[in-house]
C-alpha cells in the first residue's frame, strides 16, 4: 500500500499544478484543434465520419499522487511533469475499428517528430479485455517568463499528452467497467473480472462484425474508406 499523504499535501499539489495547467490547456487545444482539422477533411474527402467524439481532461492531483505512487516516483508536480505522459489526456472515439487506426496513422503524420510511444491495445488486448490505441505525444509549446521588470522572454518546453483511441464499443466497455471499479473502490473478485472479460470480448467481436458490414456495403457501393 502506498504512503498516505494528509490533505494539506493534495492542495500543495493541486496548487503546484495550476502553474503548470495553462501549458497542459494549450498543448490540449492544440491538438484537439489539429484532430478537427483532420476529421474534417477526411470527412469532405470520403464522405465518411472518422471521429464521432473527442473528450480531453487533467488529472486531479489526487489522481497524480496515485499515479506516481504506482509507478514508484518521487511525488512532486515536478515528478509528473517529467515522468507522467497522461496528466494531460486527450480520448477520440471513432465509429469502426479501421477508422480508429486511419486516425492514428494521420496524428503520426501530423507529429512525426513527437510521438514517442504507441501502445496497440486492440491487437493486443489487456488481459482484462481492455481494447484501444494510445500514443504519446511530446508537443513543443512555448510560454512568455518575466525574467525582470522590463525584460520578458519566451522559452520552449515540451509537454507530455496522451492520446487514446478507440471505438464507440470499446468505450462504451472501457466506461462502464471503469464506473464498476469505481463504486468498488478497486476491489473486484474474480468472478466479476472474468464476466467482465467476457463482456469484453462479445463487445469486440460485435465490433468486428460491424466492421465487416460496414466493410461490405462500401465495397457494394463502390467507396473507398
Amino acid at each position: 500500500m502506498g504512503e498516505v499523504f494528509e490533505e494539506s499535501f493534495i492542495q500543495g499539489i493541486e496548487k503546484e499544478l495550476l502553474k503548470n495547467k495553462f501549458i497542459y490547456q494549450k498543448a490540449i487545444k492544440d491538438v484537439t484543434d489539429s484532430l478537427e482539422q483532420i476529421a474534417r477533411r477526411l470527412h469532405e474527402q470520403r464522405k465518411h465520419r472518422y471521429v464521432h467524439q473527442v473528450y480531453s481532461r487533467i488529472k486531479t492531483a489526487e489522481s497524480i499522487v496515485d499515479k506516481l505512487q504506482r509507478k514508484g516516483f518521487p511525488v512532486s508536480v515536478q515528478s509528473a511533469w517529467e515522468n507522467l505522459y497522461d496528466v494531460a489526456g486527450i480520448r477520440v472515439v471513432c465509429p469502426f475499428i479501421e477508422d480508429v487506426y486511419t486516425i492514428v496513422d494521420e496524428i503520426k503524420a501530423a507529429y512525426p517528430d513527437a510521438v514517442s510511444y504507441e501502445r496497440d491495445y486492440i491487437s493486443d488486448p489487456k488481459p482484462n479485455g481492455y481494447r484501444s490505441i494510445h500514443l504519446g505525444l511530446e508537443m513543443p509549446e512555448y510560454t512568455t517568463v518575466r525574467k525582470d521588470e522590463y525584460t520578458d522572454t519566451v522559452e520552449q518546453t515540451r509537454v507530455k499528452i496522451e492520446i487514446q483511441l478507440r471505438t464507440i464499443a470499446m468505450d462504451f466497455w472501457a466506461s462502464l467497467e471503469h464506473s464498476i471499479y469505481y463504486k468498488s473502490r478497486g476491489t473486484i473478485d474474480v468472478a466479476t473480472q472474468v464476466e467482465l472479460k467476457t463482456c469484453a470480448d462479445i463487445i469486440a467481436d460485435a465490433d468486428t462484425r460491424m466492421q465487416n458490414i460496414s466493410d461490405r456495403v462500401n465495397s457494394d457501393r463502390g467507396i473507398l474508406t
